[in-house]
């Protein structure tokens, strides 16, 4: 799920129990930019303001790029 509308400061991303990625390319990734959170077990927080859906999508791609 992810949710990055307009008015939602941060960005919420939420991953299902087993992702398919390596959780220590999340842990880097929070560690190393600090508008990255987790938020619970599964979710990461993104605090980023995006104005136009372009750069909401360019982040999202961005931050997944990372986890790859």
């Amino acid at each position: 799920m992810l949710d990055t509308a307009e008015w939602a400061a941060p960005s919420l991303i939420s991953f299902k129990p087993k992702p398919n990625f390596e959780p220590i390319k999340l842990i880097a990734l929070i560690q190393k930019d600090g508008r990255h959170r987790l938020h619970g077990e599964d979710k990461v927080e993104i605090e980023r303001p995006v104005p136009l859906l372009a750069d909401s999508i360019r982040m999202m791609r961005e931050f997944f790029y990372a986890l790859a």
